[in-house]
């Protein structure tokens, strides 16, 4: 796993920064998907202490959903496969639900594998 150590160090400050940009323009809620082919741990654990931690250089709080590429795959190929085209709501739907995880999970590692599980049936 340690090949992976650089995604911490070259994605995790670059992406809040973006995000925080973003907040900061639109001046609502925004929320951000870090898919890679394997997430790496220190990511999981800076991105659940971004969610639970107001900063203001980062506008607040911070909404960065880590998945891991096969998993988005599935999320694609359910709204590939569902009978409506889904909406904005249900996709805003499954960032809040990653808001409520984050803040009752007692570690990251116990919210990361409740988000992955939120992302499988993110349309049921």
């Amino acid at each position: 796993m340690q090949m992976w150590q650089p995604q911490y160090e070259t994605g995790g400050e670059p992406i809040t920064r973006h995000l925080a940009k973003l907040k900061r323009e639109m001046g609502k809620p925004s929320y951000c998907l870090f898919i890679a082919p394997v997430i790496n741990k220190a990511c999981v654990a800076f991105f659940y202490t971004i969610y639970k931690t107001s900063i203001s250089y980062l506008v607040g709080y911070s909404t960065i959903i880590p998945l891991p590429l096969n998993i988005f795959e599935q999320m694609v190929q359910a709204a590939h496969n569902a009978s409506y085209v889904p909406t904005p709501q249900q996709v805003r739907r499954f960032f809040v639900s990653s808001i409520v995880i984050a803040m009752s999970s007692s570690s990251e590692i116990e919210w990361y594998s409740a988000i992955k599980r939120e992302a499988v049936r993110w349309l049921q």
